[in-house]
């Protein structure tokens, strides 16, 4: 009975888009795919879709131990509002460059970085968490600010 009212509670409130219907005779199809959950773990593949900008952010920081997460997600918050896809042509100097991913990485100052690498959230966590090691946090413009 608790497994039915598991699967039940599963499938009306954490997988509304989920176009899959269990039969609730013994056990719950839907249940039975997950994969277990460690409490208070990040999963440690950067690649699953069910993470979010900011959850792949924090996951990154722990494999490179990087001592501020918080900062980072605060970064990436402010330049991009969490946006992997986001560019800024407005307001850049020089005049005609743009910003490019999460962290806003832009194609003039950086031009080392491809356009590619500045929207990969992995890569572009990592040339971040690089820079800022390095003493180049002053290089965002909301470092000023957060």
């Amino acid at each position: 009975m608790k497994i039915l009212i598991t699967c039940i509670l599963f499938t009306l409130f954490l997988a509304p888009n989920l176009a899959i219907f269990a039969s609730y005779t013994h056990e719950c199809d839907i249940m039975r795919h997950l994969p277990p959950l460690s409490e208070g773990v990040l999963p440690q593949n950067e690649d699953r879709t069910d993470l979010t900008v900011e959850d792949k952010i924090r996951t990154i920081a722990k494999e490179e131990g990087f001592k501020w997460p918080d900062y980072l997600v605060r970064l990436a918050n402010c330049e991009s509002k969490l946006g992997k896809y986001k560019e800024n042509k407005q307001g850049n100097y020089p005049q005609g460059s743009v910003d490019r991913g999460v962290f806003m990485i832009n194609d003039y100052w950086h031009s080392e970085v491809s356009d590619e690498q500045a929207h990969d959230l992995d890569w572009a966590t990592r040339w971040t968490i690089k820079r800022i090691n390095a003493g180049y946090q002053g290089e965002w413009a909301c470092d000023r600010i957060i």
